[in-house]
């Protein structure tokens, strides 16, 4: 599964995902998400992330010998794709293990995606820390223009805005 950033369309992963077929024929099965395609990068992380949760179970539901998943995105991509990955997360069994040096005990959950094995979450370039965007220069526009803009949800997602409310959007330790 593949997903983009804003402004993006699926032929956009078309020349990787050739090369990852191309790699393993057998062993790989590559769908590029269609459902958040140029304008509709704008409705914001939680609209987007809810298509591509929906996309992902159509594709399962298509392709039933399926049984392991693997996401790759890029951008914006990034932070649809773990939030389709949350609403699509089913705990399956919870159980004790070792962690860091002093090993630790803590309670490690395994769970499925959209009823599939989990292997790879890779996102290149997602902001999920967010981006103070003290660095990024803005064309000259009124605030307003800029806050009315269709694409302002997804922006605000985008920055550090979402630490308002910050667990809903950082997987944390409790």
């Amino acid at each position: 599964m593949a997903s983009w950033g804003g402004g993006s369309v699926a032929d956009d992963w078309k020349f990787a995902a050739e090369q990852f077929v191309r790699r393993m024929p057998d062993k790989v099965i590559i769908h590029r998400s269609q459902c958040n395609s140029a304008t509709q990068t704008f409705d914001g992380v939680d609209l987007m992330g809810e298509r591509l949760a929906n996309e992902v179970l159509s594709v399962v539901e298509q392709r039933r010998g399926v049984k392991k998943i693997s996401i790759v995105a890029h951008s914006l991509g990034g932070l649809v794709a773990r939030y389709a990955i949350g609403r699509l997360y089913e705990c399956s069994n919870r159980t004790k293990c070792s962690v860091g040096n002093n090993r630790e005990q803590v309670e490690c959950l395994e769970g499925l995606i959209a009823g599939l094995k989990p292997m790879n979450f890779i996102t290149f370039a997602s902001p999920h820390l967010g981006s103070s965007g003290n660095k990024q220069i803005l064309p000259p526009a009124p605030l307003s223009m800029w806050l009315a803009f269709p694409g302002a949800k997804s922006i605000r997602n985008c920055t550090f805005d979402c630490w308002k409310n910050w667990k809903a959007f950082i997987p944390y330790r409790q």
